[in-house]
């Protein structure tokens, strides 16, 4: 994808996860491997770390027990994710 873009090019994503702790970092990791730097805009933070992150009702990202009381709290929020190259 990288050889796609320019130095004007920014990549949006929004992206949710099952476990968040262990994915996020590996999922910013590949980006930069691929060539890519994150970028975010202050303007459009929702939360302390600088991104944009909503709730998602009726996300069914259910456990082995197929039961909501076993849904982690997490997987019922997405991500947007900026990066341009870096």
């Amino acid at each position: 994808m990288a050889r796609l873009c320019d130095n004007a090019t920014h990549i949006a994503q929004v992206v949710g996860f099952n476990d968040l702790e262990d994915q996020l970092d590996r999922y910013l990791q590949t980006m930069r491997r691929a060539g890519f730097a994150e970028v975010k805009f202050d303007v459009l933070a929702t939360a302390d770390d600088g991104r944009l992150w909503r709730d998602v009702p009726g996300r069914r990202w259910w456990a082995r027990a197929g039961d909501r009381s076993s849904v982690v709290t997490h997987t019922a929020h997405e991500v947007v994710l900026f990066h341009k190259l870096a």
